[in-house]
């Protein structure tokens, strides 16, 4: 699962973490089950092809949830991406107990197919950041007690014209800079439409 995570998002993970140790600590949280909150997307000979999974936003100041959304690019623009956005979007209306409640998606600004897809769901752009990660010898963390070699920092983006750039970059000593667009759907706007089967494409849904 993780390489799947990895080969759609580099920048997924912190550098020099353990991508299955965090996968499975965050599918042991007390807020979220497995079994009902996740679905895995596996093509024949046994590919895992999509992975998604919906949770609870803590420390939100309204009833919101979050999903995560990955797609092999070989398998990209086949419906898998649609698929997994309404399975993700019916799991947040059985988890909400409000009247109304918000999904979030974030995608990385560079996939267009993603945000091209979740717009024309009634996604709405609400806000963007940059995924920061630098290197302890740019940076005089000693000061702070860090031990290291990189820390990752998530910098909010004001919205200007529904876009930015990542001009910013030039102006920081920083390894890697990657920017990650939020889209929000408020439940009981836009129409929720039936889960399909994927395209043409031999799958097998779990979850």
């Amino acid at each position: 699962m993780a390489r799947l995570i990895y080969i759609c998002d580099e920048d997924a993970f912190k550098p020099g973490e353990n991508g299955e140790e965090t996968l499975k600590a965050s599918w042991q949280q007390h807020y979220f089950c497995l079994s009902s909150d996740a679905w895995m997307i596996v093509a024949k000979p046994d590919e895992l092809v999509g992975y998604a999974d919906v949770r609870p936003e803590p420390d939100s100041a309204f009833q919101a949830f979050i999903q995560t959304l990955y797609v092999h690019p070989k398998y990209q623009n086949r419906g898998i991406e649609t698929l997994l956005v309404r399975l993700g979007e019916e799991r947040a209306r059985q988890l909400s107990t409000q009247a109304s409640s918000r999904l979030r998606i974030a995608v990385r600004s560079d996939n267009r197919l993603l945000s091209d897809t979740i717009q024309l769901e009634g996604y709405q752009l609400v806000r963007q950041f940059l995924r920061v990660n630098v290197t302890r010898a740019q940076l005089a963390l000693q000061t702070l007690g860090a031990s290291a070699e990189q820390i990752t920092l998530d910098v909010a983006l004001p919205l200007a014209n529904g876009k930015n750039t990542l001009s910013e970059q030039r102006r920081l000593a920083v390894s890697t800079v990657t920017q990650y667009d939020i889209y929000e759907k408020v439940s009981g706007t836009g129409s929720m439409q039936a889960v399909e089967q994927v395209s043409s494409l031999q799958c097998t849904l779990v979850g």
